[in-house]
């Protein structure tokens, strides 16, 4: 546990928001043209926390698409677009309890994401937690998307904030390697592997009880 605790920084998709199935069903969307169907399984499996370009690229060459891996990508996003237009990723269970635990608790907050700022911003606002946080580092505003470690450092140089005092919350093996990278203790939702800077939870609520017997100390 970083002492003193100055900061938490988010993951966005399959963190804070339960956004998987609605881009899976984009995804889908966006290759039924081709005759080509993929289940939300495989897509857990094998692309949360991915790159959109890469997943694009990925079932490309799943289903051998005569389609280039941008024009994938620009179709599938035209589907979230309309999504959002009208709607908003749900909540992960207990993230908006979380958020406002760290913000009570004086906890500088940020989000650092691989999906776009313009989604990162409409979870926010739509459910309000832009309340507490104000800090958005996305891939729009790096060099390199997650598993590189450049989200995670513009969020702490947003923050004013040294890693060594600082956690980032993840879902994804991507995510880790992102926060790792960036010198980060990481709390991982469901880990699928042990390591010494990575503190597994089941849950968001378990992440908050964990931070609570911390905090306490």
């Amino acid at each position: 546990m970083p002492k003193p605790l100055l900061a938490v920084i988010f993951d966005h998709d399959g963190t804070l928001v339960d956004s998987e199935p609605v881009h899976h069903r984009c995804w889908q969307e966006a290759i039924a043209p081709y005759g080509a169907h993929f289940a939300l399984h495989d897509y857990v499996t094998h692309l949360t926390g991915i790159p959109s370009a890469s997943s694009a690229q990925w079932i490309i060459d799943r289903f051998n698409l005569p389609i280039d891996a941008q024009a994938l990508y620009a179709q599938k996003q035209k589907h979230v677009d309309t999504f959002l237009r009208s709607d908003a990723f749900p909540l992960m269970p207990n993230a908006e309890e979380l958020v406002r635990f760290c913000f009570e608790h004086g906890l500088k907050l940020a989000v650092a994401s691989g999906a776009g700022k313009k989604e990162i911003t409409h979870s926010l606002s739509a459910h309000g937690l832009d309340r507490w946080i104000d800090v958005v580092a996305s891939k729009n505003d790096v060099a390199s998307n997650k598993p590189a470690p450049d989200v995670y450092l513009l969020a702490l140089q947003r923050l004013g904030i040294n890693a060594a005092h600082a956690i980032a919350v993840e879902d994804s093996n991507a995510g880790e390697a992102s926060a790792l990278a960036a010198a980060l203790t990481c709390v991982r939702l469901r880990p699928s592997r042990a390591h010494e800077q990575v503190i597994g939870v089941q849950s968001l609520k378990d992440a908050q009880n964990w931070l609570e017997r911390h905090l306490n100390n």
